[in-house]
């Protein structure tokens, strides 16, 4: 099985319940959803150029809201967020109680790993801003049974599209005219070649 994003964290899942020949995980999100939503909110908020401190201040009520505390909205009003940081907040606030949501953010596949007996495959560019490699592939390689076929690879200058990019940020994708870098495909070929 061959999956992006979190169609890579579904093929880890099929992975641990023995459904799957092989896994080719192309960026696959293996940190739980919280812990991947804050470190993209933190990116985010960054890029966008507002100080530590705010980011702090918005990131600690973001959990508080992930982790259901009824309290969100008072100290979200009593912050000293800037006005649009709070109203981009209650907007979402809406968002996380959905099914899909509360669902998304409670998956870790961390904890299903050593289940994973068949051959992986797992890739993530360095400058992905959407999964971050340094997190998610170092879970692999601390939680995936050891199996020689096994490779784990952050590939220099690539996006969470696996296009060469200058930023790896979302607004970036658009305005890059390769679909995806032939060196992935080159070594997706190449490794499911040399199971057989």
């Amino acid at each position: 099985m061959l999956g992006h994003s979190e169609g890579g964290t579904i093929s880890f899942m099929l992975g641990a319940d023995n459904k799957v020949d092989f896994i080719v995980s192309l960026a696959g999100m293996i940190i739980s959803g919280k812990d991947l939503l804050l470190k993209q909110n933190q990116y985010d908020l960054s890029q966008a150029g507002y100080p530590k401190e705010v980011t702090d201040e918005y990131c600690g009520i973001l959990t508080l809201a992930f982790d259901g505390d009824e309290s969100v909205s008072s100290k979200l009003e009593m912050s000293n967020l800037p006005s649009e940081l709070k109203q981009k907040m209650q907007t979402g606030l809406w968002q996380i109680k959905t099914p899909y949501m509360q669902y998304f953010l409670a998956l870790d596949v961390r904890d299903r790993l050593n289940n994973v007996k068949c051959s992986t495959l797992a890739l993530n560019g360095t400058k992905d801003t959407q999964v971050s490699f340094k997190d998610n592939l170092e879970a692999l390689r601390n939680g995936l049974p050891y199996n020689s076929k096994n490779k784990v690879i952050a590939l220099d200058g690539l996006n969470h599209m696996f296009q060469h990019c200058k930023t790896g940020s979302f607004n970036e994708y658009a305005t890059i005219e390769e679909t995806i870098s032939p060196e992935v495909l080159s070594i997706i070929s190449e490794w499911i070649k040399s199971l057989y």
